[in-house]
């Protein structure tokens, strides 16, 4: 008897330990030295389009409380709260608590997942709930052609999907069952595609595709970008799987969605595929309490809660003002990074801005990653040279760029 419990007892601890081994080899695998292709696109393709699909998500998200958007559509949140059935209501409930819990919206990680599989309906969204492997699979196979700077699927992000998937597919199924497509197709879509078409017409002349892999320094995975137009998305835009997004309509201008699209084409500005990047660029911002004060003391409304994508959304609206400036289609400068954009917490953005002027970034073969690292080994994120960066751009604001691509 004691010699099969020894057995057992080896038997469990080698079963442990390959797993142990197969975990950290997946983790391994993933966090590869992946050479991202040079930039090989010469033009840009604009396509736009409508889907009852995210807009059913936007509505989820903020039903599930949302503090942007319920200041936005209160009136909307209200109709739809009387239609609510009690089993809708617990779902939302929970959906609220997993927010709370993970960190995340539904419009974020969620909705980038759901996109991978292009959903035009809440029909679309119930069949892959009900088989998420279906998801998944698509998201490994893209990750093991390297077309994008990082990898997609993240054990953590998906298990927090997984657990959402019960309570989003109640919500999903209640909305489809009150009508909410019909009544969006009548009173919304039509004037939604109505606005597509226009923009496309107005938007074929801005090369944006090109623009951003030059500056960034990789290849983009296609010359297409897809913007899926939305009533209910304000006050966001969410970038969707490959080079497509969705955004709000509050302003129809052209230089709107061409500045939203140079933005969320740098998502993320790094090649995610190892820790070089990051192991390079995180711990000099995080030892830099001047930049970090204004994380520190965020308003976790806007949803810039985890330090590394706080760090990539300031370096990203940097590259995007100056690459704005330069297809002259750029908010104005003096407006930008201050109290009224997202409460003035990104601090590192008019630091990066400041050097990509000086410097007259890009410089020949230099991408984005190598001259922000250059920048670190040169001392300029050192708490007193980023201040004064800083500093100058509020006190100094320099005339935009005049220079035409």
């Amino acid at each position: 008897m004691k010699k099969k419990r020894v057995f057992l007892l080896i038997g469990v601890i080698i079963i442990a330990f390959v797993a142990v081994f197969l975990v950290f080899w997946q983790m391994n695998k993933r966090q590869m030295n992946v050479e991202l292709l040079p930039p090989s696109h010469d033009h840009t393709t604009w396509v736009l389009n409508t889907s009852s699909a995210y807009e059913a998500l936007a509505v989820l998200n903020m039903l599930s409380g949302d503090p942007l958007a319920e200041s936005i559509y209160s009136e909307d949140i209200s109709s739809f709260e009387d239609k609510q059935t009690s089993e809708a209501s617990k779902s939302i409930a929970n959906i609220k608590a997993w927010k709370e819990q993970t960190g995340m919206m539904v419009t974020g990680v969620p909705t980038s997942y759901f996109s991978a599989i292009d959903p035009k309906s809440i029909d679309d969204l119930l069949k892959y709930s009900n088989d998420p492997e279906l998801i998944k699979n698509i998201l490994i196979e893209n990750d093991e052609s390297h077309s994008w700077a990082m990898p997609y699927y993240w054990t953590g992000d998906w298990k927090n999907f997984i657990d959402l998937l019960p309570d989003l597919k109640v919500a999903l199924e209640w909305l489809r069952d009150i009508g909410f497509e019909e009544e969006w197709a009548m009173q919304y879509k039509p004037l939604l595609e109505q606005q597509a078409e226009s923009l496309e017409l107005e938007l074929r002349d801005y090369n944006v595709i090109k623009t951003v892999e030059e500056h960034i320094g990789f290849s983009l995975p296609s010359d297409e970008i897809s913007i899926t137009l939305s009533y209910y998305w304000k006050p966001r835009g969410t970038h969707l799987f490959g080079t497509r997004f969705v955004t709000e309509t509050a302003s129809l201008e052209p230089e709107y969605f061409v500045r939203t699209a140079v933005h969320e084409m740098m998502h993320p500005p790094f090649n995610r595929w190892d820790g070089r990047a990051r192991d390079a660029i995180l711990p000099a911002i995080e030892q830099n309490s001047f930049l970090m004060n204004y994380f520190n003391h965020r308003e976790m409304k806007y949803g810039y809660n985890d330090v590394d994508y706080w760090v990539d959304e300031n370096m990203i609206r940097a590259l995007e003002q100056y690459i704005s400036e330069k297809l002259g289609v750029a908010n104005v400068l003096s407006d930008r990074w201050g109290k009224y954009e997202d409460g003035g917490m990104h601090s590192i953005a008019p630091v990066v801005y400041m050097l990509l002027r000086q410097e007259k970034f890009p410089s020949k073969d230099a991408s984005f990653e190598s001259f922000i690292i250059s920048m670190i080994n040169e001392g300029y994120f050192s708490e007193i040279e980023s201040q004064e960066l800083y500093s100058d751009f509020f006190t100094n604001t320099p005339e935009p760029l005049d220079i035409s691509l």
